[in-house]
């Protein structure tokens, strides 16, 4: 069986709660919930919704990265958002960072987030797998 591998970003705050920025097992990496918050203090950063989100999916795209992924391998992404008013402009800074990936995706509208966000991003993604030098042959 494959084994499960926890994920952190190297210079980052912990997470305060008992689980991991992300989890590796069997080709995928599970981005646990982002909210907006500075990776390296774990200090809330609540701007505007596109702030928000912005720095959610930047938050995503670091722990991917510590991962040995990235969001061009995102499979799938769950929004969870308070304002439905927000959908489009959340959308429009998504659909800018994301550019021409598209992976699966639920926005669901949920009842006040921690330390009152706007959003939170769930995400699963593929790990490439590294490719391997050629074997030489004995001369």
């Amino acid at each position: 069986m494959p084994s499960i591998r926890s994920v952190h970003t190297p210079g980052t705050r912990r997470p305060v709660g008992h689980y991991s920025q992300a989890v590796v097992h069997g080709g995928f990496v599970y981005v646990a919930g982002q909210i907006p918050t500075d990776l390296e203090t774990g200090t809330p950063r609540i701007g505007t919704i596109e702030e928000q989100t912005e720095l959610c999916l930047g938050n995503v795209a670091r722990i991917l990265e510590a991962a040995g992924s990235g969001l061009e391998h995102a499979i799938q992404m769950s929004i969870y958002i308070t304002r439905m008013e927000d959908w489009s402009a959340i959308n429009a800074t998504y659909a800018r960072i994301m550019g021409s990936a598209r992976p699966a995706r639920a926005i669901v509208p949920v009842a006040p987030l921690h330390f009152g966000a706007g959003i939170e991003i769930v995400s699963v993604a593929a790990k490439p797998v590294a490719k391997r030098a050629p074997k030489r042959r004995a001369a």
